[in-house]
C-alpha cells in the first residue's frame, strides 16, 4: 500500500539533550568502510582530542573532548 503522505520534521523544534553529532559517510560507489582510527584522526584534525566510544560495525561513536554534555554528577565530552 502506497501513501502519498510526506513526513517532514520541524526543525524549530527543539530537544531538552541534543549534545550528539550525527554523520553520514556517502559515497557515489560501494567502498569499504573506514577503520575506526582512521575516521578518528579526520575527526581529531577537525575538531580537536576525539575519543571512540564505540567502532561496532552497526555503528562508531566518538567523543569529542570540546563539546561537553551536563549530567547532575558533573560532565562528560559529547
Amino acid at each position: 500500500m502506497e501513501s502519498d503522505r510526506v513526513l517532514q520534521q520541524n526543525l524549530d523544534e527543539k530537544s531538552q539533550f541534543q549534545r550528539i553529532f550525527q554523520m553520514y559517510l556517502l559515497f557515489e560507489e560501494k567502498v569499504e568502510r573506514p577503520r575506526e582510527d582512521v575516521v578518528r584522526n579526520a575527526l581529531e584534525s577537525r575538531c580537536g582530542k576525539t575519543d571512540i566510544v564505540s567502532a561496532a560495525d552497526a555503528l562508531s561513536s566518538f567523543a569529542f573532548e570540546a563539546y561537553k554534555v551536563a549530567y547532575q554528577d558533573g560532565e562528560l565530552p559529547a
